[in-house]
């Protein structure tokens, strides 16, 4: 998640869920520093999914990227 905050910006918006379709599922939603946080008072444990919120960037249509 460290990483995912580096790339992105710890404010964007994420949404991640563990062990889908299982007894334990559950989901967290919050920026990447809440969920940081939550994951350092409470080791993750599991498989997750992790879901970004795009930017808030927007391009035009003739605008290249990179």
């Amino acid at each position: 998640m460290h990483q995912f905050a580096e790339y992105f910006d710890e404010d964007r918006i994420v949404s991640v869920s563990r062990e889908l379709t299982k007894l334990y599922e559950e989901t967290l939603r919050g920026s990447l520093k809440e969920v940081i946080e939550i994951f350092e008072n409470k080791a993750p444990k599991g498989e997750f999914l992790v879901q970004f919120r795009p930017s808030r960037i927007k391009f035009s249509k003739n605008q290249k990227l990179g």
